[in-house]
């Protein structure tokens, strides 16, 4: 049984202020007083060649957020005598509330202050929330790439990447890192930063970083850069390295109950092989996933993709590339887990129907939508389903 994630909201006072999210304070327009409302510190690096200003990232939490508001992200943006004080005492995972106005600069939205409405942080609290960097494609960081809007100062990480240029690191300066034939801008920040000096790895690696964006002319929709934190963000890729999306019906629930994503491979007869997947990242925010796997001989495989109330998925990849793979739908209805929407599926969604989240007999794999509730929805989402098999 997965645990709902419950944090009390607290509202600043702040001047005229509007919105309790970022992803509300992301719908205002710029310059509008904001109190933001229990966000979790993404990255307290210093990511602005600059001696006078300094930033850090934060990104909501609220539950009741969708999958991609739940992970809307902002950059805090002050002078050092500003942002000094308001991480005194934070580091990454805690959650804190934040009021200031909203602001941008080449593209990038920023929650700032000015002296009618000045950055203030309360409500520190050390949550110890995971930050793991979201899987994250390639696709995302292209212009006009709505992913990469949605992202923005978020931590990603791209899988099985070879960078283009040769040497040591220096700062600041911007790198490229290609994946399967997409390039995707990488930008050391900083001259002070450890990895400067060392050498540009030649193999694949798997990078993580905070995405930004430096675009100076309207609509402001490219310009999209990933900020490498320190060395520990590069890391050697594995064996092989297969990354794709799935589109899983009514997605929204999957982030409310912190639903995983499993893999299993299939050899080119159907029969499962052992010990293949070595890890598997996802992320419901893009339904991207990155599955690293041991070595194994080059031959034709599949991945059977199964999540909790979705029945499973195939889709088919020769193990001699480390291959970007096609969208896999998955369609949800399985209230009791055995990989098929049937009569058990609709007794128990039925002996659930009309409770809600707290009741006695509310049954979480029955809300399938995400809604905290059992209802019409839900049996409407099971109906359409009924006969369904996991392949």
């Amino acid at each position: 049984m997965k645990k709902l994630i419950n944090l009390s909201i607290l509202t600043l006072a702040a001047v005229g202020a509007q919105a309790g999210t970022i992803a509300e304070a992301k719908a205002a327009a710029l310059g509008t007083p904001v109190s933001i409302d229990n966000v979790v510190i993404v990255s307290t690096e210093d990511l602005i060649n600059s001696t006078n200003n300094k930033s850090f990232t934060v990104r909501d939490t609220s539950p009741t957020l969708l999958p991609w508001q739940k992970q809307a992200s902002a950059t805090v943006f002050g002078t050092n005598a500003v942002i000094d004080p308001l991480l005194v005492g934070a580091t990454v995972g805690d959650v804190v509330s934040l009021s200031g106005i909203t602001g941008t600069f080449n593209g990038l939205f920023q929650i700032q202050g000015n002296a009618t409405n000045p950055l203030i942080r309360t409500n520190l609290q050390d949550l110890n929330f995971p930050i793991t960097g979201i899987p994250a494609l390639p696709s995302f960081m292209q212009d006009t790439a709505p992913e990469a809007e949605q992202l923005e100062s978020n931590v990603v990480t791209f899988s099985n990447g070879v960078f283009v240029e040769t040497g040591n690191f220096t700062g600041p300066s911007n790198y490229t890192l290609n994946i399967q034939g997409t390039n995707v801008l990488v930008r050391v920040s900083r001259s002070t930063q450890d990895l400067v000096g060392t050498a540009i790895p030649t193999g694949p690696v798997n990078v993580t970083g905070v995405v930004s964006q430096f675009d100076g002319s309207d609509p402001r929709d490219g310009g999209y850069q990933l900020l490498i934190r320190n060395l520990a963000d590069i890391e050697p890729a594995g064996a092989f390295t297969l990354q794709g999306r799935i589109n899983a019906q009514a997605a929204d629930r999957g982030e409310l109950y912190g639903d995983t994503l499993s893999v299993e491979v299939l050899d080119g007869n159907g029969n499962p092989v052992s010990g293949a997947v070595a890890s598997v990242k996802f992320s419901w925010a893009t339904q991207a996933y990155a599955v690293t796997l041991n070595a194994i001989a080059p031959s034709t495989i599949q991945l059977r993709l199964k999540s909790d109330v979705w029945i499973s998925d195939l889709t088919t990849v020769s193990t001699d590339l480390n291959a970007i793979l096609p969208t896999v739908d998955l369609k949800t209805g399985d209230v009791s887990g055995n990989n098929e929407v049937g009569p058990e599926d609709f007794s128990a969604l039925s002996l659930a129907f009309g409770s809600f989240a707290g009741d006695a007999n509310f049954n979480e794999n029955a809300d399938l939508n995400g809604d905290a509730e059992v209802g019409p929805a839900d049996f409407s989402l099971l109906a359409a389903n009924f006969g369904e098999f996991g392949n």
